[in-house]
């Protein structure tokens, strides 16, 4: 098994197509595998091979990050959310002294501001946000018990990780329920 990035291990063996010719979306394959908890670990894991265009297996430490990562931004959009609602009582009430006061108001006190935290992306739709990290470990156990991934440790004593495949009968499920042709 060959490490080509940290946490990311190349496939051996034949898959159906190219990670190009499936579709996935931020954290979803609707209506394909039975569970947004499925559809969801499975997007995630099919989304390293789709931006490689390589079919690879990912470590649970490498999906552990993504998924915290995407927790943290969601976070920071909340915060953002109500900042923003706090921000728009305070404008209502400033507006309401100004016109009130005959614009005296403004003199005395300043215009209130915002500052938001910078979101360097959108933040997707995830089941990790209202479940937490066992949203996606139910889905991975399932994929597991229903042959859709495989589950190979790497590492010996405290280096020891998980890492899932995909396996060639997920991508078939896949490209079946999307249209195309085997």
């Amino acid at each position: 098994m060959r490490e080509i990035e940290k946490g990311l291990f190349l496939i051996g063996g034949d898959m159906p197509c190219l990670p190009a010719q499936i579709k996935i979306y931020y954290w979803g394959i609707p209506n394909t595998l039975g569970s947004v908890e499925c559809e969801e670990a499975a997007a995630r894991i099919l989304s390293f091979s789709k931006r490689l265009d390589l079919w690879v297996g990912v470590s649970w430490d490498r999906l552990e990050k993504m998924i915290k990562n995407d927790y943290e931004l969601y976070l920071k959009q909340d915060r953002n959310r109500l900042k923003k609602e706090i921000f728009e009582k305070e404008l209502s009430k400033y507006k309401f002294k100004v016109i009130s006061s005959l614009g005296i108001y403004n003199i005395f006190n300043k215009v209130p501001t915002i500052e938001l935290e910078e979101l360097n992306r959108k933040v997707p739709f995830s089941g990790v946000f209202t479940s937490g990290t066992d949203f996606v470990i139910a889905g991975i156990q399932r994929l597991i018990e229903g042959d859709f991934i495989k589950r190979v440790k790497v590492g010996e004593g405290k280096n020891t990780t998980n890492v899932f495949f995909p396996s060639p009968l997920l991508i078939q499920k896949i490209l079946v329920k999307q249209g195309n042709k085997i």
